[in-house]
C-alpha cells in the first residue's frame, strides 16, 4: 500500500463539495480515504508515469505521491464493483472514521444503481422528446 498520499486544498476541497457524504470530512480523514480508494480502484498507469484510479464515478490521478487531478460523477468502468468486505477491512486498518456496515454498502450500491439507471432514463426521454438534427 502506498505510504504517503499528499493532496493539495484545491482537491481536499473538490472532495468534500463533491463526494457525498463528505462536507464535512477532515483532510486527514480524506487523505485517509484515498490510500483506501487506491486499494479498491482499477488503475492504469500513464504514459507521464503517473497512474489513473477509477473508483467507481471518481476518477482520481496520482503522481509522485500526490493527487494531482480528481473529478467525481465520472462514467464508471465497465465491469468495476467494490469490494465491500475489504472496503469494511480498510477502514478499519487505515483507522477511517466511518460508522458504515456490510448492509449500509449494500443500501448504498442499490440507491447508485437506481440513481444511475433514472438519469439514462431521463436521458433516453429527453432525446425522444427533442431529437438531434
Amino acid at each position: 500500500m502506498q505510504t504517503k498520499l499528499a493532496l493539495s486544498k484545491g482537491i481536499y476541497r473538490l472532495y468534500t463539495a463533491t463526494v457525498n457524504g463528505n462536507e464535512n470530512t477532515t483532510h486527514r480523514q480524506t487523505i485517509l480515504k484515498m490510500k483506501r480508494n487506491i486499494q479498491l480502484a482499477h488503475q492504469s498507469e500513464r504514459p507521464d508515469g503517473s497512474i489513473h484510479y477509477k473508483y467507481g464515478s471518481l476518477h482520481f490521478i496520482v503522481a509522485n505521491g500526490r493527487v494531482v487531478w480528481m473529478q467525481n460523477n465520472c462514467k464508471p468502468e465497465k465491469g468495476w464493483k467494490r469490494d465491500d468486505h475489504l472496503y469494511l477491512k480498510l477502514n478499519k486498518e487505515l483507522g477511517i472514521e466511518e460508522d458504515v456496515t456490510l448492509f449500509d454498502l449494500k443500501v448504498r450500491n442499490i440507491k447508485c444503481n437506481l440513481k444511475y439507471n433514472l438519469n439514462k432514463l431521463k436521458w433516453k426521454i429527453r432525446l425522444q422528446l427533442n431529437p438531434v438534427k
